[in-house]
């Protein structure tokens, strides 16, 4: 069995409450590590050492255990003792000696509150380690702090595999719940998620005084667009929530991993202590970009031998602000300075083959906002280092690459391309799940992707083998939040047109209907989750009806996903408009199918005013759609 010890210093006798929480949790966790790791976690506690101790061997005793320990843990309140600065100069000089860079030393004090006095031993020793040792240490008001600093420098450090994640205001490991994000300072003191928890609650409030009426029925379609109104904007602000939650979360993650590494920059240092009290405004402004810039450019010129750790540096440091900007969603300039900042460190990665991997962070950026062709641009360059030995890229951040570039590729119209990549994909995430089932849903997305792309180049038999493992693997999985995760209806969406395509018509209506179901159950909760795959099924199932000469019940379903997705497009027109116009198009087609030629003339005009805006602002993609309807038109007139 592999054993962790994590020696807990004489300093933490001060508040002995916080001392046995914090010992009680590091042991829970070494039960659960024990089972599933073979794994133990050792805490190495001093007694009442300041007072107590007369024997010097004991002290010695308490030495050796610190060398031997993988982490120290020093925690401060009112004093700093002079048995406990030995002990950190000890840990120090063990670290500093030892290749592998063990003890990690982790240094906290304690919030001091109002009425109480903190010796002067206090600021002395934090001018001590921030001058002499140039070390990191951290402030923390609830000891839920610290342990999300030994939970993630355990992940860190020793055992990377170990699943630790969040959801809503817990932190689980392997799925169990081991702390409250709210007891965490960055959590606590973020002033971007106390506005946003604050507006969810007066939604909440509205929300929930509309939704018994909602229930009941018999209300006026102003009341239903109001209520979806309100029911979205809740979605989106616990949507925004959870995405700065995690984002936050990162940012925690970051900081562990460069602990770990031992190479905190003063400025690095600063920063995150400012993002523990919530100054997001003042951690950009210690990361100020002109200064990281002149630091770096001075540091080219009069030490060029160190430039590839100097550069290594300069990214984690940009990146590190581009991480706070992600969290900042009231800053208008974010986007713009995400931009600028990604710029310039992937030309500094590319010149150094230094972080690598923020090649791929800028092409997933890239991808988040439509930006197909530079994402792809981004990507192709990180592909070389990827499929190139000498840099080492894990399985999964190939693994990652290629399922991007997959997508990318299928936006560009080169399915051939894609389905090479989202093929490499499948074969390495097979292999990850062999030993970690927690890569389940990775391969679950790109079975579904590559189905997508077999049924675009019309070879059914391979669509459907990848469509229908991934609707195995999601029938499987329980970690899968029906309530807010539309996955298993676009699955359904997918067989669906398979089927229809194939014409095994009543296996594509037995497809959608499922998948329309699953939207309309799902839709009372979170309908802005489902209301586009809800559009998308009814759609589907109108082109299966149409084909299989079911035109009454065709127009029914296309009538249907025309209303869906016209509440979409008055909600955001740029990415729902085109999916309307198909809706139209194919409203008209079915009443032309049934004879009814004033009908089908309304709704090709309707369909080609949307198409000609459409051609506008991007003729390749929609000038032969707006041709098409515009002949239809004029052969009924």
């Amino acid at each position: 069995m592999k054993k962790i010890k994590i020696f807990l210093a004489s300093s933490i006798v001060e508040f002995a409450r916080d001392r046995d929480e914090l010992e009680l949790f590091i042991r829970n966790v070494s039960d659960r590590f024990e089972e599933n790791y073979d794994t133990k976690i050792i805490p190495l506690r001093c007694e009442n050492v300041d007072t107590n101790m007369t024997v010097e061997g004991k002290q010695e005793e308490f030495n050796q255990l610190i060398r031997e320990s993988e982490m120290c843990f020093f925690i401060f309140f009112t004093r700093v003792g002079a048995i406990t600065r030995k002990e950190f100069e000890i840990a120090f000089n063990a670290f500093s000696a030892n290749p592998s860079r063990k003890p990690q030393i982790y240094v906290y004090f304690k919030a001091i509150p109002q009425g109480i006095t903190a010796d002067d031993s206090v600021r002395e020793f934090m001018q001590v380690i921030d001058k002499t040792y140039k070390h990191y240490y951290s402030n923390f008001s609830n000891i839920d702090t610290i342990k999300l600093r030994i939970l993630l420098n355990l992940k860190m450090q020793e055992m990377n595999f170990v699943n630790v994640k969040i959801k809503g205001d817990k932190c689980f490991v392997d799925n169990a719940d081991v702390l409250n994000l709210q007891n965490v300072s960055e959590f606590a003191n973020s002033k971007e998620l106390s506005a946003l928890n604050a507006e969810l609650k007066t939604v909440e409030e509205q929300y929930n005084q509309m939704k018994p009426i909602y229930a009941q029925g018999g209300f006026s379609d102003e009341f239903r667009r109001e209520y979806v109104r309100v029911a979205s904007h809740r979605q989106r602000l616990k949507e925004t929530i959870d995405s700065l939650k995690q984002s936050i979360f990162e940012l925690s993650l970051n900081l562990s991993r460069d602990e770990v590494k031992g190479e905190l920059t003063p400025r690095q240092k600063e920063a995150y202590r400012l993002l523990e009290l919530g100054d997001s405004k003042g951690c950009l402004s210690v990361l100020d970009a002109d200064d990281i810039d002149d630091e770096f450019e001075r540091f080219e010129r009069e030490q060029e031998m160190e430039s590839k750790r100097k550069a290594e540096v300069y990214i984690r440091e940009h990146k590190l602000a581009i991480d706070v900007l992600q969290t900042m969603y009231d800053y208008k300039e974010r986007f713009a300075e995400i931009d600028s900042r990604f710029e310039k460190v992937v030309s500094v990665a590319l010149k150094y083959n230094a972080e690598l991997s923020v090649l791929y962070d800028y092409a997933f950026y890239y991808h988040t906002q439509n930006e197909y062709q530079k994402a792809l641009s981004v990507a192709e360059k990180y592909l070389v280092y990827c499929e190139n030995p000498v840099y080492k890229i894990s399985d999964y951040d190939r693994s990652r690459l290629y399922s991007i570039m997959g997508r990318l590729y299928r936006k560009a119209g080169k399915q051939d391309m894609s389905e090479i990549y989202f093929l490499r994909t499948v074969q390495i995430r097979e292999k990850l799940v062999e030993t970690n089932s927690e890569y389940k849903l990775d391969l679950a997305s790109v079975y579904q992707n590559i189905g997508v792309i077999y049924n675009d180049t019309k070879q059914f038999a391979k669509a459907e083998k990848y469509l229908v493992a991934a609707q195995r693997v999601y029938k499987s999985y329980d970690g899968i939040p029906q309530s807010d995760n539309p996955f298993p209806a676009r699955n359904f969406n997918a067989l669906g047109k398979m089927y229809t395509e194939t014409g095994r018509y009543q296996q594509a209506e037995q497809c959608f209907l499922q998948s329309l179901e699953f939207c309309e159950k799902n839709s009372k909760v979170t309908p802005h989750c489902f209301e586009f795959y809800w559009g998308v099924g009814c759609q589907g199932l109108g082109e299966m009806c149409l084909k299989a000469e079911r035109c009454n019940d065709a127009v029914e379903r296309f009538k249907q996903a025309v209303s869906l997705r016209q509440d979409l497009t008055n909600e955001n027109p740029v990415a729902n408009e085109p999916y309307l116009a198909e809706s139209l198009a194919s409203l008209a087609n079915a009443y032309l199918a049934l004879g009814n030629k004033t009908d089908a003339l309304i709704n090709y005009r309707s369909a080609s005013d949307v198409y000609s805006r459409l051609a506008l602002t991007n003729p390749d993609k929609y000038s032969q759609a707006y041709k098409a309807v515009a002949d239809k038109i004029s052969a009924l007139q």
